[in-house]
This record gives C-alpha cells, structure tokens and sequence, in this order.
C-alpha cells in the first residue's frame, strides 16, 4: 500500500472524497495575514472574469463574490490578522457592527430587512450567532459548516468516486489510530487499473443519504443524516493521530474549567480521549443549529 500510494502521489493519481482535515487547514491558513493577499487575489481574478459584464449573469455572480469575500473576511477578523486595522473604520459588515447586536439601536432594523429581503431563506445552512458558552464556542460551529461543505461536496461526487472504484484491481483496509483508541482514520485503499488510488473512508457511504433526485439536500432539509455524516467525519477528524490542529483544540478543551471541575484523573490519556469525545459531541450539536434545530 506505501509502495502504491507514493507511485499514484508521484504522478498526481491520488483520488478521494473533499476531507476535512484539508478545509480546516485551509481555514486557518486563511485567517493569518497571509490571507490576505489571498482574498486579494481572489477578488482581482473575480474582476477579470466574463461574467462579471454578462448582465443576466452578474446579479448571482456578484452576490456569491460578496459572500466569498465577507466569509474570508471574517476568517481574516477572527484570526487576528486585522487588528492593527479595525480601530481606524468607523464601519464593518453587520456581523461586526456595534450598532447591529442584539437590543442595539440598528437591530430591529435589520431584523426586517432581513426578512423582507428573505436573507438566508435558499441557504444550505442556517446562520446563527456565534455562542459564547464552552459548549457552543466558535470554533465547533465553525469546524461542523465545514463539516457540512465537506460531507455536501462528497456527496455531489459519489458517481465520479463510483466509476473510479469500478475500476480497482485490489484493495486494503487501512486503519490508523492512537493505541487504544476508540476512533480514528478509518477506511479502504484502492489501487486502481492505472496506477492511482482512491482512499474511500467508512464515512462516504453514509454520504449517499444526504443526496436527493436532482441535487444535494440542504442541512436544514435533512438534519439527522447530516448529523450521523458529521460525527463520523469528526471522530476521524479528532481520532487522526497526526492532526495536530485537533490535538490543539481538545488540549485547550481539556484544560476548560468545567471538564477540570468534574475531577477527572490526571492521566493525560484518559483526560485527552474525554476531550475528544466532548469536542465530537460538541460538533455534532453545531450541526443540528446550522440546521435550525434551537438546541
């Protein structure tokens, strides 16, 4: 399998589902300042493409351009990377606006427009504010929208990854995890009849049940399938011994006051592996508000 794996990346024949390990890496890549000549450059070839002068066009690509945009620029907020810039505006996107919060003098305001104009009505997720509690703290919310892009774009390319695995002429199972591990990186290897691979883990099957006749099922149409989708993935993305952005996140949710309080061993193993299962369950929950569950 290492033999075959090293010959397909070497020729560029490695085929697989949208991971994401990948979109959370690419995330915080784009929140440090050097997402910021990113963003520039998106928006210079955004500028420079032919629809942008197509008037029945322009309308759909100019909106979806403005959310790429306001997306990577509160990626860019979050991060840090503007702070030496923020206090010299007098003005931001509503997210961040002083006079846009809750009970502020522009929020009944925008509660009507945003109804009036049905913002968010065609939306795969539902937007929420981002909670303040350990629970539903930023970043669960944040790694479960990827989550779901990830499980959504899977989706879209099942019978792409169908005709690739007609085509294997052998297979292995691989399975990598820390000892003693509940969960990890777990699924098939298959060496294809030109010499690539296709990594196929035990999640994409599940993967089947978020598409519907004619396209891929919003969150908020299908919560439980994106839901048992979702926990598989983060079991993957937390059980991954070599996913240090993961290990960050379950350290720091190891050390949180409320999981010291309940007077856990000191074992770092056992106080770790409970930070993954609490951070699993913590994602799983984001995905069942992303699609407009109230708890």
């Amino acid at each position: 399998m290492k033999e075959a794996w090293a010959a397909a990346k070497a020729t560029e024949k490695v085929h697989g589902p949208c991971w994401l390990k990948n979109r959370w890496m690419t995330r915080e890549r784009e929140m440090k300042k050097e997402g910021i000549a990113e963003l520039i450059a998106m928006i210079r070839n955004a500028m420079a493409t032919p629809q942008m002068d197509d008037p029945k066009k322009a309308p759909l690509y100019v909106t979806k351009l403005v959310r790429l945009i306001v997306e990577q620029f509160e990626r860019l907020v979050l991060g840090g990377a503007l702070d030496e810039t923020l206090p010299k505006l007098n003005a931001l996107p509503l997210l961040f606006s002083p006079t846009a919060g809750n009970r502020a003098s522009k929020w009944e305001w925008a509660v009507e427009l945003f109804k009036r104009k049905r913002v968010g009505a065609d939306a795969p997720l539902v937007h929420r504010s981002q909670d303040t509690d350990q629970t539903r703290a930023a970043e669960w919310r944040l790694i479960a929208k990827e989550a779901v892009i990830a499980a959504r774009y899977t989706a879209a390319s099942l019978p792409r990854l169908d005709r690739l695995r007609a085509k294997a002429v052998a297979y292995y199972r691989f399975d990598f995890r820390r000892e003693r591990a509940s969960y990890g990186v777990v699924g098939i290897f298959y060496l294809l009849d030109d010499g690539g691979v296709l990594l196929w883990p035990d999640w994409l099957d599940r993967c089947r049940d978020l598409r519907v006749p004619g396209g891929v099922v919003h969150v908020a149409g299908n919560v439980r399938a994106y839901k048992t989708v979702v926990e598989m993935m983060a079991k993957e993305f937390f059980g991954d011994p070599k996913n240090s952005p993961a290990e960050e996140l379950c350290a720091a949710l190891a050390r949180a006051p409320q999981v010291i309080a309940r007077g856990l061993p000191a074992s770092d193993r056992y106080t770790m592996g409970t930070a993954r299962a609490v951070a699993v369950k913590n994602v799983v929950e984001a995905v069942g508000r992303l699609g407009g569950e109230k708890r």
